[in-house]
């Protein structure tokens, strides 16, 4: 009689136990976040969850100064990853996760699977996630911050395995947050940055 109750339980567990395996197979490298597994996609987004989810984050003006400095202290294209914590129904972003291994160009920058187990393991051991991959463009100005078709397809991968939301810095300040499948919406506090529009914003600077 235990048998066969614990069977039934890992049956009714089976999606989560699939999930918490391809997150794995992600941190560990064996697998990048775009998924080689189509089969698992009611796994990764379960059938209640709506088709276009609102998803709501929140940052510092400061943090995004500093994220600023990081990405455009080269004239290539460079990146990072972000992560924070949940309050209530809010996404926080707090802080950023270099990758120590980047491939940077003017026109694109890339990390393989081996050089994002590392900042994805340390995430995992302070119980947190990936909320965000921030990256820059070598142009100026408010049309430089338009995420490419590479961009796009590349954060559509990762929302298979995190929910996350995009950002894309120009050399002088604008930032533009995106989200792939998914809706997003980021307010920033603080000081020292300008709201242009939902979602798009210019860093102030003395």
């Amino acid at each position: 009689m235990s048998v066969t109750r614990n069977l039934r339980r890992v049956i009714t567990n089976l999606p989560r136990y699939a999930r918490r395996w391809l997150e794995w197979l992600v941190v560990l490298g064996e697998t990048s976040p775009p998924s080689t597994f189509p089969s698992l996609e009611a796994v990764k987004r379960p059938p209640s969850r709506a088709p276009q989810q609102v998803t709501r984050y929140a940052t510092s003006a400061l943090f995004l100064h500093r994220c600023h400095r990081y990405l455009t202290r080269r004239p290539t294209e460079q990146l990072h990853l972000v992560t924070g914590f949940v309050l209530e129904d809010c996404q926080l972003m707090t802080d950023l996760i270099a990758v120590a291994q980047v491939r940077r160009t003017t026109v694109g920058a890339s990390a393989s699977p081996a050089d994002l187990h590392k900042p994805l393991t340390l995430m995992h051991t302070f119980g947190l996630r990936c909320a965000g991959l921030f990256h820059s463009h070598p142009g100026r100005g408010v049309g430089s911050t338009q995420p490419s078709s590479t961009d796009l397809t590349n954060h559509r991968s990762w929302e298979r395995a995190y929910p996350l939301v995009g950002a894309v810095f120009s050399q002088d300040g604008v930032i533009r947050f995106f989200g792939g499948r998914d809706r997003v919406r980021v307010e920033v506090y603080g000081k020292k940055i300008e709201k242009l529009h939902d979602n798009l914003y210019r860093l102030q600077f003395d």
